[in-house]
């Protein structure tokens, strides 16, 4: 699953001008102040160029509202998400399907322990991808704890730094003095190292259980398509039929 982040770009902060160079107007100023009398088109297009000039020095800074594009990377996850849980749930009951209908065949057949035999490979592979299927959704159940373990120490240390930032460093001679003044500092410097440790290691935790519910979800559904395939490249390539021909002779 393809991770989705957002950024936010914090503007530039306009230039230092001399006293005499600040603008001020408002947008009263397209009109006059007498209601209907449009200004003279020379005074409007030295208000365009001092709207231009002052916009190109940076007098204004733009305000971009992400909330639209947060509810939208929201619910785009949230769709995604429920299509993995969709083809994982489809993919076990595939393969337990699969090889529930082909067991039914072979024990209809005249000979089943032949029939049994014919479809032996499909069988290991419908377990294959059964148990694949289970192990991709336990994967990312780990995947999904890791994470969570990760921003919980992560949003901890930044609060241990925050603390941090409020206690300044004692300095004395002797140096004993200033580490009896320093100790709970150097108690949150330690919890804060610890709770950084913490978050990198879930965080390459998270990393390895994505490979593994990557590949587990990929072997299932080669599985699947193994199960299915078997017989037909065994009547397509091999020549070979489900019943034997013993017993093909034997039916009047």
């Amino acid at each position: 699953m393809a991770e989705t982040r957002l950024q936010s770009v914090v503007p530039a902060q306009p230039k230092a001008r001399p006293e005499g160079r600040r603008h001020s107007f408002n947008v009263r100023l397209i009109k006059s102040e007498r209601k209907g009398v449009e200004i003279p088109k020379a005074r409007s297009y030295g208000l365009v160029f001092a709207v231009l000039n002052i916009l190109r020095e940076g007098d204004f800074v733009m305000i971009l509202d992400t909330e639209d594009s947060k509810r939208l990377v929201q619910n785009y996850t949230q769709e995604s998400e429920s299509y993995l849980r969709q083809l994982h749930v489809w993919l076990g009951t595939a393969s337990a399907g699969g090889a529930i209908a082909m067991a039914t065949l072979a024990a209809n057949l005249p000979n089943p322990g032949y029939s049994f035999e014919y479809l032996i490979n499909s069988f290991w592979c419908f377990l294959v991808g059964i148990i694949s299927a289970g192990t991709a959704t336990f994967s990312l159940a780990m995947r999904a704890s890791a994470k969570g373990v990760h921003f919980a120490s992560a949003h901890n240390r930044e609060n241990i730094n925050s603390a941090l930032r409020s206690m300044p460093e004692m300095i004395s001679s002797p140096q004993s003095m200033a580490d009896r003044a320093n100790t709970e500092r150097n108690k949150l410097i330690a919890q804060s190292k610890a709770e950084h440790d913490r978050a990198e290691e879930a965080w390459a935790s998270q990393s390895r259980w994505r490979v593994s519910w990557a590949a587990a979800l990929v072997l299932s559904c080669l599985s699947f398509v193994g199960g299915f395939s078997w017989p037909l490249v065994q009547v397509t390539f091999l020549g070979k039929q489900i019943v034997a021909e013993a017993d093909l002779k034997a039916q009047p």
